[in-house]
């Protein structure tokens, strides 16, 4: 049975938030969603926003994190933030949940991404005024 990608979202953002972990991530939608409560629309993200968003310590640097089915692809709007976030130096990553795999597999594989991301960005010379 396939995995709900909300399903593999969730884990991955908990193992993201473990503590001892340099990272801080939360959900972020994208677009417009109806409020439950008062039934108003609230503006999220822009189309095509990462659906996980934080920061690395100490560095502060930012993160966002698309999720996907093992089937699944990213949108043009989708590939087009990737490319914004890219060049304003964010760390971004795609990470796809391995088919068939158990959720727990799945969730190492996208924490042993996004490592990979932030030990490449880490490497980087950074610009500093002064």
């Amino acid at each position: 049975m396939r995995r709900a990608e909300a399903t593999f979202q969730a884990a991955l953002a908990r193992a993201l938030n473990a503590p001892l972990r340099t990272t801080r991530v939360w959900r972020q939608f994208a677009g417009k969603v109806q409020s439950v409560a008062s039934r108003a629309w609230v503006a999220g993200a822009p189309a095509g926003a990462a659906d996980l968003t934080g920061y690395v310590s100490p560095s502060g640097v930012r993160l966002e994190i698309e999720c996907k089915a093992a089937s699944g692809s990213q949108s043009a709007d989708q590939r087009r933030w990737a490319g914004i976030m890219g060049r304003a130096g964010v760390i971004y990553v795609c990470v796809y949940d391995l088919t068939d795999a158990p959720i727990v597999v799945s969730v190492a594989a996208a924490v042993a991404r996004v490592d990979q991301a932030i030990a490449k960005r880490r490497a980087k010379p950074v610009l500093q005024c002064g």
